[in-house]
Order: structure tokens, then sequence, then C-alpha cells
């Protein structure tokens, strides 16, 4: 078993109106799909934007029609591969696993990419965190998923200049 650092770059905004931009990028490569510029409307289903449990809840049956343990697991890998996860919506997120009652936590911790983490599984599926952030380090033997924060900001509009940003 090997494990190897995947450096990518992720330039994503959103806007109130649904629209923004996605591009998850690995040197030339674009590596999520659908990656570009979108309008109005067009990123407001792709992205969980959940303040509560109960929204949570809807959100997450966009991605899966199907309340069992596995269903869940597997939306919650979708949405940390899919999007950077802020600290409500990671809090949210764990709220909704830890309602999942036949989860087991591993009494020892697993090695995921030199990271230590605690893993939580059902049925061949397992999810591994970090004890000290609670942040998604690995999945079901995947590679880590570590969001690093470099440049991030908030602005009130999205003006033009924003959009042709590269």
């Amino acid at each position: 078993m090997t494990s190897v650092v995947e450096h990518l770059e992720r330039k994503q905004w959103i806007a109130p109106d649904g629209s923004g931009r996605l591009l998850v990028t690995q040197g030339e490569e674009v590596m999520v799909p659908p990656s570009g510029d979108y309008a109005a409307g067009q990123l407001s289903d792709l992205f969980i934007t959940a303040t509560d449990e109960a929204s949570l809840a809807v959100q997450l049956g966009r991605l899966t029609s199907k309340t069992t343990t596995a269903a869940v697991m597997k939306a919650f890998r979708q949405v940390w591969h899919l999007q950077v996860v802020t600290p409500p919506l990671q809090r949210l997120l764990l709220l909704h696993l830890a309602k999942c009652v036949d989860l087991t936590v591993e009494d020892e911790s697993r090695e995921f990419a030199g990271r230590s983490g605690v893993v939580v599984s059902h049925a061949g599926h397992l999810l591994a965190f970090s004890p000290d952030t609670g942040e998604l380090i690995g999945a079901e033997g995947s590679g880590p998923s570590r969001t690093e924060w470099l440049r991030s900001g908030y602005r009130e509009t999205t003006a033009e200049e924003l959009r042709s940003t590269p």
C-alpha cells in the first residue's frame, strides 16, 4: 500500500444569485468536472450551502435518495471532494454523520499519507478524521483530503472584474 499527496489548486466563488466559478486543476489538467464560470442560478444546486441541520438533510438528499449509513457516508465524501468545507459546514456534516447509530469507531488510529486519523466504519465503508481538527483525511483507503487556505476572502459584490480574473 502506498500513498501520495497530490496538490490541487481550487478557485471558486459563489454569489447569492447562484453565479460563480469552480475550477480545480492539477497543473494544466482540470480535475473536478464541472468546471468553469457559471451564470445566475447554475451553481446553487452544486454546492451544499446549509446553515442548519434541516436544510443540510434536504441538500444531501440531492446527492442520494437513501438514508442508510452507507449512503450518508458516501454523500459525506462527495461533499468533501466537490467543495471547500468551511468549519460551520464541517460541524453540520459531523452532526449529521453522528446520527448514524450503526457506525463503529475503531479503537486504533490509522495512518493516511503520514497523518494519524480516527476511523469510523460501517459495512466496509470507512472515513478517517483528524483528531485535532475533525477534517476528513481519508476514506475507503483513498488518499487524504485536506484543505489548506492560502488565500481567501469575501466580497459583497460579484463585479465583472471577478468574473474575468483567472
